[in-house]
């Protein structure tokens, strides 16, 4: 079994709207000039983005990074009838890719799962001076008048779901800590926005599992255990869901843009 299921991504994940990479505009000009920015995502996904990165900003040549090849093949059906040009690689952020040079680097809810120090000289180095990186990501939605599911989620994700090792993610602003004190750049802007969205039962459950913490925990298992804990979930979230049927929710989009410095 792969270690995220693209199926699931592009039915639940939930996506990136473009107003999240307006706040890139100002420096769009200066960087791209009339013909565009030359960008490379990080931990591409299956596009999904990359496409909104390309509806708000106008790019001339993208460079999707994905180390699951089958992550990959669905990115590349979704930006099929984008007009840039696209090159797809089956890399990670910590490979070698000094061969591009680029204006803007992305990670959308990549950046955890990447070496910081590895990752960011791999950045530095294609990243023209003056040139962005973006890292956004978003927090998973809480249900209003629910809390009982609320926090069997976060104890899920916390201590079931968690492989053995691995340390609590933290917020993106400490996740970004070693770029905030790189003397190759300079942050230069931050965004939150909250979003607010309806949920069924079915949709709620599709949407955790399209998260990769719980992807790979999947993965870790064999196709009974898989299809027990599916069930296990369903039944519990069933019951503590109460028969309601579309719940309001929220989340939050978060992001920080670096700088690289000149010189």
């Amino acid at each position: 079994m792969a270690r995220f299921d693209p199926e699931t991504y592009v039915r639940y994940r939930i996506a990136y709207p473009p107003s999240v990479f307006e706040g890139l505009r100002p420096w769009v000009g200066s960087i791209g000039g009339t013909s565009g920015i030359r960008a490379a995502d990080l931990g591409a996904g299956t596009g999904y983005s990359a496409l909104s990165l390309i509806r708000a900003l106008p790019v001339s040549k993208l460079v999707l990074i994905e180390p699951d090849p089958s992550m990959l093949e669905v990115a590349v059906q979704t930006l099929a009838d984008v007009e840039s040009q696209i090159e797809y690689r089956v890399a990670s952020g910590e490979d070698s890719i000094e061969d591009l040079e680029v204006d803007l680097v992305l990670a959308a809810s990549s950046w955890h799962w990447m070496d910081p120090a590895r990752s960011l000289e791999v950045i530095r180095k294609v990243l023209r001076p003056g040139g962005v990186f973006f890292v956004v990501e978003y927090q998973f939605p809480k249900l209003e008048g629910l809390g009982d599911v609320n926090e069997w989620v976060r104890r899920e994700f916390n201590l079931r779901w968690r492989a053995e090792g691995q340390r609590p993610r933290g917020s993106l602003f400490e996740l970004t800590e070693s770029v905030r004190c790189a003397e190759s750049f300079s942050q230069r802007g931050s965004l939150r926005v909250e979003h607010t969205l309806e949920f069924t039962l079915e949709e709620f459950v599709g949407v955790i599992r399209s998260q990769s913490r719980y992807l790979a925990y999947e993965a870790r298992l064999d196709e009974s255990l898989r299809l027990r804990e599916r069930e296990r979930m369903l039944e519990a979230l069933r019951l503590l869901w109460g028969g309601r049927a579309n719940v309001p929710g929220s989340y939050s989009l978060e992001g920080y843009w670096f700088v690289k410095r000149w010189g």
